[in-house]
This record gives structure tokens, sequence and C-alpha cells, in this order.
């Protein structure tokens, strides 16, 4: 993700439009076996998506986080948070998560 500008003060409104691939597949011939060319696998993109949410408000400029969920649904909120971390509104992708974001916190587990 790069380059996202916000106001520095919320207003009814707010809106971002969110952008993305979805994973792609590796190509397979009729026998089911993967092409390759070149030397390498095929790898057929996967589609694009795109979708305009709402942004909660804010009381402080922070991380725009875009929080992905099933079915393309798409959740945006400014933040000085992260998932898995008190105050994330959202349930962390990964529960089993051991990282700090400086060193892994699982280590001698």
């Amino acid at each position: 993700m790069c380059c996202v500008v916000i106001p520095e003060h919320w207003h009814p409104g707010l809106k971002a439009t969110i952008k993305w691939q979805m994973d792609g597949t590796w190509l397979k011939d009729s026998q089911g076996k993967l092409v390759i060319r070149n030397g390498k696998n095929v790898l057929v993109q996967g589609p694009w998506k795109q979708k305009t949410v709402d942004i909660p408000e804010y009381k402080e400029v922070g991380t725009v986080a875009i929080n992905f969920f099933p079915h393309d649904e798409v959740k945006v909120l400014v933040t000085n948070s992260s998932a898995g971390y008190p105050g994330y509104p959202y349930p962390d992708p990964d529960p089993n998560r051991c990282w700090d974001g400086i060193e892994n916190m699982c280590k001698g587990k």
C-alpha cells in the first residue's frame, strides 16, 4: 500500500476507494499438470476488485488500516493500534501470532 492521504480532521461522508487483486492460480493443462514456459510455472492472474467504503470517525491522525473479510467485505480505519493489540476494533486474523513488530516473541516456546 502506498501513498494514502487523509485529512487531519475527520468529517461525515469521508470515504476510501480500495482496489485489490485476488490471488492467482497456476495454469494447468488438460491432464491437470502444471504448465511450464521458459522454465517457470505460468501464473493466471486473479481478478481485480474495487470497493468504496466509509472511513469511521477518528480523533487523531494515525495509520490507515485496511481490513479484508470474507465475501469481499472491506473495512478501513485510521488508528494508532494494530490487529491483536488492545483498542483494535477488528479480530486478529492470526490469533496465534507471536510478533511484536520488532522481534519474534515466541522464541524458546
